[in-house]
């Protein structure tokens, strides 16, 4: 066997190894339920520790683990659930080309969808890039750099420190906490949660709606290939029809003040998320965010 090979082939058995190890010790927990909690709400990682590992990775550094993939499972959850609604209203949007008044309220919710989609993708990508990426970079130069084990030890706490302090979950140097932050983060997050709930009750019943309009048009159309008369007003289709007509207008006004009332707190709230984060200057990768959510100040010149 030549030597590439041979090197090629432990790589390979290697990382096989590997897998199976971090598999082996990953674990899944499902947290109790409340009423009203999905998977989402209850489902969480953790993660089994041996030796010599738990010399560097104490457990009060796991509960820092477990608090900030709490966040980051919440934040994709949201992309998640933007990303469906996205997909949902493309097959809607199809639906209702000659049907001004759905289309109406279909359009006001692609709005008020993108922005919340520009908060949380500038949000993710903050994350990765510039919380998790940087931190990383500077764990692995820190441990090449360490003579001792103490000196791996503050390294591994210094890269945590670093993470909860970018993300929001940690308290400043200056000792102010930031429990604001975090708090206006987790209820944005709710608010999109519940804008994309009542976006699928829409599209629900838009598609139903639809339905409705395309069997009675099929059944005009099969009495004009017979040779017959389409519709006259002797009809049900008559009565149908104009049944149909209303029923645009109910759905418009049925979603039109919750969509309204969803993108009023969203803007509001992401206005006051901003302004906190001109008041977080000791950290740059916090003004770099700030500016990322607001670069052209679109929210703050609609708020005042």
């Amino acid at each position: 066997m030549k030597p590439k090979e041979f090197l090629n082939g432990s790589m390979v058995s290697l990382y096989s190894f590997l897998n199976t190890y971090l598999i082996s010790s990953l674990l899944v927990c499902i947290m109790e339920a409340s009423p009203g909690d999905s998977g989402w709400d209850v489902f969480t990682l953790n993660y089994h520790l041996t030796p010599p590992l738990n010399s560097v990775v104490t457990s009060s550094s796991m509960e820092k683990y477990l608090e900030i993939f709490t966040f980051l499972w919440k934040l994709k959850r949201v992309e998640y659930s933007l990303a469906e609604t996205w997909k949902q209203h493309m097959i809607a949007e199809h639906s209702v080309r000659r049907l001004k008044t759905l289309r109406a309220i279909l359009q006001k919710a692609h709005l008020v969808r993108n922005e919340m989609i520009h908060f949380a993708s500038n949000l993710h990508n903050y994350m990765m890039f510039e919380v998790l990426e940087t931190s990383w970079e500077q764990l692995v130069s820190n441990i090449e750099g360490a003579d001792d084990l103490d000196e791996i030890v503050k390294a591994h706490s210094d890269y945590l420190e670093s993470i909860t302090q970018k993300s929001l979950l940690g308290v400043h140097k200056n000792g102010a906490s930031q429990g604001l932050l975090k708090e206006m983060l987790y209820s944005l997050f709710d608010i999109i949660i519940k804008f994309c709930s009542v976006q699928e009750r829409l599209y629900t019943k838009i598609l139903e709606h639809v339905h409705k309009l395309g069997k009675m048009q099929r059944k005009i159309q099969e009495r004009t290939e017979a040779g017959e008369w389409g519709i006259d007003e002797t009809m049900d289709e008559v009565e149908k029809e104009e049944e149909l007509k209303k029923e645009q207008t109910v759905i418009f006004s049925e979603f039109n003040g919750t969509i309204s009332t969803n993108h009023n707190e969203f803007q509001e709230l992401l206005v006051s998320f901003i302004q906190e984060l001109e008041k977080n200057t000791d950290l740059e990768s916090l003004r770099f965010l700030r500016f990322r959510l607001d670069f052209n100040h679109y929210f703050l010149k609609n708020k005042s």
